[in-house]
């Protein structure tokens, strides 16, 4: 049985209106197709199943039936090459038991030592302002404070100019431009991939191993156990830096938006948090 086909225009496909608002889109194709149907996207052919089962049969899969390479690389693929996303079966196993220990629960406990003041900051500038771009304002805050919990130090001037690196190299992965050409989004994403290398690969070489940081205990795990090269620690570090600021941003951005609309839970959270601070003094 094959899945209902969403019609589009030839070469561009749904691309244009999946960059412009990705949500609306799969929810109309959704109410009109199904859980389950096909749309074109960057000049591919992409299936969706969009029930709870179908997507814990697809994730969690067992039996190494789905490749995550094939279903990410031609979106983000050019930049984020070799990411732990873009590796299946037991190469993508293999990389992330190197990451893993870097994860643990007391690392993970340790890092909030590092990342706690930052967040405190943040909080009493957005006090201080009768109005502020949300998005704009977390990704910023996610951003910075996942580079300082990957190093503990940092020039604070670099970390906009970091972070629009960021951007460029995210952003090739709707653009229907799929070539390099000049003054393109994927011309810029490249390029921003290639100084995030050498930034990544420079700081893995003369990072202090003593200190207790999330990329001091990556560099001493691969180091004295794995043998990776700077350039490979690079290249995990440029995709883990996406996934620690880029997706919680969204997250945050999100609960922020429905938790703003929803006054019972605003209460039911404000009473929660209350009585948290209550218990901490007891």
């Amino acid at each position: 049985m094959k899945a209902p086909v969403a019609g589009s225009p030839p070469i561009v496909g749904h691309s244009i209106q999946f960059n412009y608002d990705a949500l609306s889109l799969i929810q109309r194709l959704q109410e009109s197709k199904g859980d389950v149907f096909e749309l074109n996207i960057l000049n591919e052919d992409v299936l969706l199943f969009l029930t709870p089962s179908a997507t814990k049969k697809i994730f969690l899969d067992p039996d190494d039936n789905f490749s995550s390479k094939h279903g990410w690389e031609f979106s983000i693929g050019p930049t984020f090459e070799n990411g732990l996303m873009l590796r299946d079966f037991d190469d993508h196993k293999y990389h992330r038991s190197l990451l893993q220990n870097s994860f643990r629960r007391d690392a993970l406990e340790k890092y909030l030592y590092i990342i706690q003041p930052r967040i405190n900051s943040w909080i009493e500038e957005v006090k201080q302002k009768k109005e502020f771009y949300l998005y704009k304002s977390i990704k910023q805050l996610m951003f910075n404070v996942a580079v300082e919990l990957f190093f503990d130090e940092v020039d604070d001037s670099k970390l906009n100019y970091l972070n629009q690196l960021f951007i460029n190299s995210i952003k090739p992965a709707t653009t229907i431009v799929r070539n390099p050409y000049p003054l393109t989004r994927m011309k810029k994403g490249l390029k921003a991939r290639e100084e995030l290398l050498e930034y990544f690969q420079e700081k893995s070489s003369s990072i202090d191993l003593s200190k207790e940081t999330l990329f001091s205990d990556l560099v001493k795990t691969n180091k004295e156990e794995a043998g990776l090269t700077n350039f490979e620690i690079a290249e995990h570090m440029i995709f883990l830096l996406l996934a620690a600021h880029d997706t919680t941003t969204s997250t945050l951005t999100s609960s922020i938006h429905f938790l703003a609309r929803d006054i019972d839970y605003q209460n039911k959270v404000k009473l929660e948090s209350s009585n948290l601070s209550k218990n901490r003094y007891i």
